[in-house]
């Protein structure tokens, strides 16, 4: 709110989670709260200064702000249902990264380029992906199972039920699970009916792979030969040179 009280601006943090999803301990997070402006903010990365003396000393700056209403404003009809829509579009991605953060899901999509009061709604969004990964082994693995185990369970039952092939192409991802002992109740039944399921899909499957296979083999067996009858003609040109 500026000093009068005539004005009101609203912001999104989604700036700010990339700068704590990159590193557990940062030392400063600036939150650089600028006039409405027409011009395009680009997300970029924040900022990030060393002069600090605790946790990862970075000072990181980051710019927000995405709607500004003054009191005129709020007496027009169809500003006030562009501005609800326009706040409505920047919560459905906070809500959704702040889902994935908690379930220990370090990977989301926010919006990299807006202005403010931007109410061209139709036009397609520019969006930037951010990702956090760990070389370290085993480390967040045991979180992500727990949230992907009832994911690819309940795709399984999906598929299977409307007789789709594809269900079976998830045995893999099960086998593995339940070979960690992180496959539970549906999962593992699941996994139990596709294991022991000689229905005529699963057969079909089955032969389809083997077809792929034999393909392959063929396409290799191919390629060999022609490297081998090439081989056998430069020598032979060789030789008669």
């Amino acid at each position: 709110m500026n000093s009068d009280c005539s004005r009101v601006d609203f912001y999104s943090l989604w700036p700010v989670w990339p700068v704590l999803g990159g590193g557990p301990w940062p030392f400063r997070i600036v939150c650089e709260f600028n006039d409405p402006s027409s011009s395009p903010f680009v997300l970029e990365g924040a900022t990030r200064e060393s002069d600090g003396s605790h946790g990862d000393r970075i000072t990181s700056t980051v710019h927000l702000g995405l709607l500004s209403v003054t009191q005129k404003d709020l007496s027009d009809p169809s500003f006030k249902e562009h501005a609800a829509a326009l706040m409505g579009i920047w919560v459905g991605y906070d809500r959704l990264t702040v889902i994935r953060l908690l379930l220990r899901v370090a990977y989301f999509q926010g919006i990299r380029q807006w202005s403010t009061n931007d109410f061209d709604l139709s036009r397609k969004l520019i969006l930037k992906g951010w990702m956090a990964y760990s070389s370290i082994p085993g480390q967040n693995i045991d979180d992500i199972c727990k949230t992907f185990e009832p994911v690819i369970t309940n795709l399984g039952w999906h598929l299977q039920h409307q007789d789709d092939l594809a269900a079976y192409n998830l045995i893999p991802a099960l086998e593995w699970l339940q070979s960690s002992g992180r496959l539970v109740g549906f999962g593992r039944r699941f996994a139990e009916r596709t294991e022991g399921d000689e229905s005529p899909r699963k057969v079909s499957l089955q032969r389809h792979r083997q077809t792929k296979l034999i393909f392959r083999a063929d396409r290799m067996t191919n390629a060999l030969l022609i490297e081998y009858q090439t081989f056998r003609t430069a020598r032979a040109c060789r030789k008669t040179a």
